[in-house]
């Protein structure tokens, strides 16, 4: 009988990646994770120095009960690792009545009972003097809400997944991988790998290799700003809060200054649709 060096062979280790292989190895389970770079790294998706995470989840309240866990997961990986890893800090949330940000937040938040509060955008900015919001928008704050030392984040998941047994290896780029009735085979440049099982969780590189299911995938390019803050005011100590606001446009978020110096704003939506991920236009204009 084939003795299998691994039980799951991990492909990718960035957030989802190096989450998995946490969680496996804890559970007993032999675990080899691949990356191609050297994770935490800026060219997938888990980077950009915070991540925003939120339990009344505007897109579907089916992700709620996933979220408690999550929290309660990120919770105990502080403990393990010693480290601050997650942020509580206000998410406003702001849009007009029908808007999917207000509809949403609010029927996940009645549907699994979270603790929101709506208001008025003139509440809503007396509150939180930093924002200018529109008129006619109405709010939802949510303060079981907060965000993510992501790179840190994945950093700690992948020395949590060392410690309980799991082994990383770094700078292997995966370029096939075979599937058998009860096993499956990974192919490196230059090695191969079998196991009982693989996860692929190597995010914008999925469908090259796993190309039957490219025609399920849609990567998209997501640019990150940071603009320099006028006042001390959007500093966290001052209790400003992340924000999220549905425009006409599209939705646009932001975090609090939490180095003091600057906020983030990003796009919610949208973003230009990649063909190649090795060949990202990675300068803006």
């Amino acid at each position: 009988m084939r003795v299998m060096a691994w039980d799951v062979i991990v492909i990718g280790c960035g957030g989802f990646g190096s989450a998995t292989v946490r969680e496996l190895s804890a559970r007993g389970l032999r675990v080899l994770g691949l990356d191609q770079y050297v994770p935490p790294h800026s060219l997938g998706s888990s980077h950009g120095e915070t991540r925003i995470i939120r339990k009344a989840y505007f897109e579907h309240p089916d992700y709620v009960p996933l979220l408690h866990r999550s929290w309660d997961l990120w919770r105990q990986a502080e403990a393990e690792s010693g480290l601050s890893l997650l942020e509580r800090c206000d998410l406003v949330l702001s849009g007009r009545a029908e808007s999917e940000v207000i509809r949403g937040a609010r029927l996940a938040a009645s549907q699994h009972g979270l603790a929101i509060r709506n208001l008025t955008a003139a509440e809503a900015c007396a509150e939180y003097p930093v924002l200018q919001l529109p008129e006619d928008h109405e709010v939802t704050v949510e303060s079981t809400a907060g965000y993510l030392w992501v790179e840190r984040c994945v950093a700690a998941m992948l020395d949590l997944g060392r410690a309980a047994g799991a082994e990383i290896r770094t700078g292997e780029r995966v370029v096939g991988l075979r599937c058998a009735a009860n096993s499956v085979e990974v192919e490196t440049v230059g090695q191969r790998y079998s196991a009982a099982a693989a996860v692929v969780t190597c995010g914008p590189w999925t469908s090259q290799l796993l190309p039957e299911y490219e025609r399920l995938i849609t990567v998209r390019r997501k640019t990150l700003f940071w603009y320099p803050v006028q006042s001390a005011a959007w500093a966290q100590q001052w209790r400003a809060p992340i924000f999220l606001v549905d425009m006409p446009g599209g939705q646009f978020y932001g975090l609090p200054a939490v180095d003091g110096l600057r906020v983030k704003v990003g796009e919610h939506t949208g973003g230009e649709s990649v063909a190649d991920a090795f060949r990202v236009q990675r300068e803006t204009d």
